[in-house]
């Protein structure tokens, strides 16, 4: 054998034992790169594993003897377990809801509008809405859309729509350009908006004119037994959380947090009794620093929730309530330490919780997917993804193995309330203006 057929078949060789095989995806149209196992450190950037078909002939040889294939890299085979829709402007000019199947790793579109749609949702029945930048509503089973009839210099964006639990109303909120809002002496047209089934939207929540210090407002979440709506308010010291009841048109304040505090929540959901709010999501500059989350009741009253266990989370960013009243979280030691998936219990005061699936180092906070079912779980930042099951079994994975790629900002983006995704019916109901 000859030196130089010695080197290239050595070369080879090493080549399989490294990378062993691969399979690809269809999303990405082009190789994509494989999610590190769980226990590893990301790295900056990945470089792909060329496609080229490898030669199994070496010219150089008298005959033709076989050379091994090269063998890149291989991945788990992970899919949804239910169709999930999700705002993205993979190819495409405009923000749209795009739609991503099991079994399949290539998202569909599911809207046509040629503007941004900022945001959507999607009731209990399949029937969606959504809103766009230039201020429409669009909801199925309304017969038109809706757009505010304020004369502004800038267009109205409507934002943050949210059905209630039994899909008859949908809240949603309405913003102006500085500049417009500048206009709005004593009644301002943007806060939050609610649209029966019968009859235009009515604004229930008005934002403070800017003649006295700016507050909006912004809808968050109905309250399980839709008797209240959660709002998010904002203004140039801070902001905060407030509920406002259905019965008696009454806001409530909840919390406030200035820049200078040294505890601020960035995230509320409620208690599956709705008798309280969840504040999580914990700012802080130090990696060290703990981390958990509070309750606040409908009257104000707050108290911290403590995490009992020798192996409970000391930092924390997303919380979720399975089905069955179980409680999610993303954990960690510290920020800088492996993530890690902690399932358990909540009695109302204390969190009883412990570890599940294998830690894994992904970007903080995490973003977190729940099924409808409750698990699997999946997990991921803008370049990895971890899907950890029930059974404790955790997999990498690349996210375009579930028709996520990271162009679709608004999956990733951790500041868009409320989340840009939602797992949905095999069947929506388009709204009749858009079709």
């Amino acid at each position: 054998m000859s030196r130089n057929v010695f080197a290239i078949l050595l070369c080879v060789l090493i080549n399989i034992a490294i990378f062993g095989s691969a399979t690809f995806t269809s999303a990405a149209l082009q190789p994509t790169a494989k999610p590190l196992p769980p226990t590893w450190t990301p790295e900056p950037s990945i470089t792909p594993v060329p496609a080229q078909t490898q030669s199994t002939v070496d010219t150089s040889f008298p005959t033709s003897s076989p050379i091994p294939t090269f063998k890149p890299i291989a991945l788990e085979t992970i899919q949804l377990t239910a169709p999930m829709y999700y705002l993205s402007n993979r190819r495409s000019a405009t923000v749209y809801i795009a739609r991503a199947d099991p079994h399949s790793p290539d998202a569909t579109r599911v809207t046509q509008t040629t503007e941004n749609i900022l945001s959507f949702d999607i009731a209990a029945d399949g029937r969606l809405a959504y809103t766009t930048e230039s201020g429409q509503v669009l909801a199925a089973g309304r017969a038109k859309a809706w757009k505010s009839a304020a004369k502004t210099i800038d267009p109205l964006r409507a934002y943050d729509a949210v059905w209630s639990p039994d899909g008859k109303i949908l809240a949603f909120g309405l913003r102006a350009s500085d500049k417009d809002y500048a206009k709005f002496a004593r009644t301002p047209p943007t806060g939050v908006y609610l649209w029966a089934e019968k009859g235009d939207p009515k604004q229930i929540i008005i934002d403070t004119p800017i003649t006295q210090e700016r507050i909006t407002y912004t809808p968050v979440s109905w309250s399980p037994d839709g008797k209240w709506l959660l709002i998010r308010f904002t203004e140039p010291s801070g902001y905060g959380w407030e509920v406002f009841n259905l019965a008696t048109s009454k806001q409530t304040r909840l919390a406030r947090f200035t820049a200078n505090d040294p505890v601020q929540y960035g995230s509320a959901m409620w208690l599956p009794d709705s008798s309280q709010i969840l504040l999580f999501n914990q700012k802080g500059n130090n990696p060290d620093d703990a981390g958990g989350a509070a309750l606040v009741d409908l009257n104000s009253a707050q108290k911290p929730i403590s995490f009992v266990g020798k192996n409970a989370p000391k930092v924390t960013s997303e919380y979720h309530f399975l089905p069955d009243g179980r409680l999610v979280v993303i954990g960690s030691t510290s920020r800088t330490e492996p993530l890690q998936v902690y399932v358990g219990t909540f009695d109302g005061s204390q969190a009883s919780v412990k570890p599940i699936g294998d830690a894994f180092r992904l970007k903080w906070p995490g973003i977190l997917l729940t099924s409808p079912t409750g698990f699997p779980v999946y997990v991921l930042d803008i370049q990895y993804g971890v899907i950890v099951y029930n059974s404790s079994k955790t997999l990498a994975y690349d996210p375009a193995q579930i028709g996520l790629s990271a162009t679709d900002s608004g999956v990733y983006d951790s500041a868009v309330t409320p989340p840009a995704w939602r797992f949905g019916p095999d069947n929506v109901i388009l709204p009749d203006a858009a079709k």
